[in-house]
């Protein structure tokens, strides 16, 4: 798991759409796919799974609150990547 990778999940959870993802993170479609499928292959979770989270987040309020528990995995991820 890296910056990267969450940063493209957070955008996509909060865009529900690979394409727009990409353009607002000024990467390709096929990169963000492969960073969501990073992610999905380190929680262990199925792509049905996480398309049904993307679009259970469907007001602004949700989305924040992905965005603080991914803000919180990506500062334990340096952390841990430091010690």
């Amino acid at each position: 798991m890296n910056l990267k990778q969450l940063e493209a999940f957070v955008k996509v959870a909060e865009t529900k759409s690979f394409s727009e993802a990409a353009k607002q993170l000024f990467l390709t479609q096929p990169t963000i796919s492969a960073h969501v499928s990073a992610l999905e292959k380190v929680f262990a979770a199925e792509r049905e799974r996480v398309n049904m989270i993307i679009n259970s987040y469907n007001d602004g309020e949700s989305c924040q609150r992905v965005e603080k528990s991914f803000m919180l995995m990506r500062y334990k991820c340096l952390k841990s990547k430091r010690q």
